[in-house]
């Protein structure tokens, strides 16, 4: 089972992955134009349109992990022929562990193209130039996806759990912090983190699960089952998941619809495969692929 996470840009995404791919060094990436797309020419796209990423993967181990992002130029931007803006609609935050503080002062210098500013960048809360947030945490090498939640995060967990069948590691709670004992006694039984393998041709893509600190701080479970098409407000994060296992992909995808909004049921696609694609009641949008990728 393969977890990637989606970004869609505005005609620079070939730019997007040369950059990522030169800040980590040990990055892969493959990519595919509209010049490969059937329907190219009768959605209109022509000239320059034609040169845009139409599908990416870019895969990047670090550590004990590997990170996985499918990135694509837009189809409006593509027939439209426009490059003028580079950011996605959602800005996802990946944070990187690591034992050697130097080695990440040196990536995030790549990421951010400034030295001497690593302290005030490493909590995450500013968006690199093609819209990634980045946060350090000291430990065992390795990266991770990282969705926070407003007090419900246990909820979240068990859930998840329970879709892909499989089971959160490093579950540490906001209590069991040096700190832990000046919160109130709901805030202390949140969650500071949980972690989700999700494993792939030997390598674990980590979905890294946590509470907000505001929640915390007072106690409160903000959960809204109303407000599923949004996340913290905001357009909603996309992962893909991808595996060969049709039967699982399928009694993965009908325990994520409960209390969801449907796109499109799991079925068969133009490509020979199966492909379903959802929001969950957490406001988290899912794709689901039979296809093991573009490799």
């Amino acid at each position: 089972m393969r977890l990637s996470f989606n970004l869609e840009y505005s005609g620079k995404c070939g730019s997007v992955l040369n950059f990522y791919a030169s800040a980590f060094r040990q990055a892969e990436f493959c990519a595919r134009t509209f010049r490969e797309l059937e329907t190219a020419e009768v959605l209109g796209i022509n000239g320059s349109g034609l040169d845009m990423i139409w599908q990416s993967e870019l895969k990047l181990p670090f550590g004990n992990n590997v990170l996985y992002l499918e990135m694509a130029d837009s189809i409006l931007a593509a027939v439209q022929n426009r490059q003028d803006f580079d950011q996605p609609y959602f800005h996802p935050v990946i944070r990187i562990s690591h034992d050697d503080k130097g080695e990440v002062r040196r990536l995030f210098e790549r990421l951010y193209g400034e030295s001497g500013g690593f302290d005030g960048l490493q909590s995450g809360e500013r968006a690199d130039m093609h819209g990634i947030r980045w946060q350090y945490q000291k430990g065992a090498p390795g990266i991770g996806y990282c969705l926070s939640f407003d007090g419900f995060c246990r909820d979240v967990a068990a859930f998840y759990e329970n879709v892909f069948d499989i089971r959160a590691e490093e579950m540490i709670r906001y209590g069991d912090l040096p700190q832990g004992n000046k919160l109130p006694a709901a805030g202390a039984d949140m969650i500071f983190s949980a972690v989700l393998p999700f494993s792939y041709g030997g390598g674990i893509s980590a979905l890294r699960l946590m509470d907000s600190a505001e929640s915390v701080a007072d106690g409160i479970n903000r959960y809204d089952p109303s407000a599923l098409l949004f996340y913290h407000g905001q357009y909603n994060p996309l992962f893909t998941v991808r595996d060969s296992d049709t039967a699982f992909l399928a009694g993965a995808f009908e325990r994520l619809k409960n209390g969801a909004k449907l796109n499109r049921p799991l079925q068969p696609d133009d490509e020979g495969g199966m492909f379903g694609s959802l929001i969950d009641r957490y406001g988290i949008c899912w794709n689901f692929r039979s296809a093991s990728g573009m490799e």
